[in-house]
């Protein structure tokens, strides 16, 4: 992507309706005194003096960490997604292959989004957590550290070029970004899942990363064509 797609009105209306979304799920979840999803959930929320194994406390737990990961995801994929409607906007139009792109990313934050609400749900029945508030045990702090790192170290998958297309390319760009998506979320739960303020800090590291790899990327295909 050149800085030719900065003249381009259609990626200016892409990252608006990004910024709009994401400024949407900030404001849902710190909504003070008006019912933000973190003061509903929290340790003094209304649903977070449900029973142990309570169906209702973990759809409350899915409906926040939907929101959640909606609001830190979405500031690191604004750039992709206009770069996803410049690359293909000759064969599907701008605006069609950012939402394809954009799609495609959500077909695999959908299963990370249930599983984190299931193992705080979990771990809240089991009496490991108390609703939105970090471990209170070490050994809990040292497992997730080590799956942080395992997530971090593991080996990554070459991405495939066999699905063309925005949507398949999302869904591969999804793929290969899992691990750091799932140290985000280990990252979270080892903070307190409802610490806003470690939130915003995760979400400032997420975005620093993905533009050192738009970096990184753009200096090996200025190599490669060179």
């Amino acid at each position: 992507m050149t800085n030719d797609v900065y003249r381009y009105p259609k990626a200016w209306l892409v990252a608006l309706v990004a910024a709009l979304l994401g400024a949407l799920a900030w404001w849902s979840l710190a909504n003070p005194g008006s019912g933000g999803l973190l003061e509903l959930c929290g340790a003094n929320g209304v649903f977070a003096f449900a029973h142990p194994w309570d169906a209702e406390r973990l759809v409350g737990l899915v409906a926040m960490w939907s929101v959640m990961m909606t609001a830190m995801l979405v500031p690191c994929r604004v750039t992709a997604m206009v770069a996803a409607g410049w690359r293909w906007r000759a064969s599907y139009g701008f605006l069609t292959a950012s939402l394809a792109y954009g799609l495609g990313h959500l077909c695999l934050l959908g299963p990370v989004v249930a599983g984190a609400a299931v193992v705080e749900w979990v771990m809240e029945s089991l009496g490991l957590l108390v609703a939105g508030q970090p471990p209170d045990f070490e050994w809990q702090m040292a497992l997730i550290a080590v799956g942080v790192g395992l997530l971090l170290a593991g080996r990554r998958v070459p991405a495939s070029t066999a699905w063309s297309g925005p949507l398949g390319q999302g869904v591969l760009r999804a793929r290969d970004q899992l691990p750091v998506t799932s140290a985000m979320v280990c990252l979270q739960l080892a903070g307190g899942s409802m610490n806003l303020a470690w939130m915003i800090a995760l979400t400032l590291g997420m975005v620093g990363l993905e533009r050192l790899m738009l970096g990184r990327g753009t200096a090996a295909a200025s190599t490669a064509a060179a």
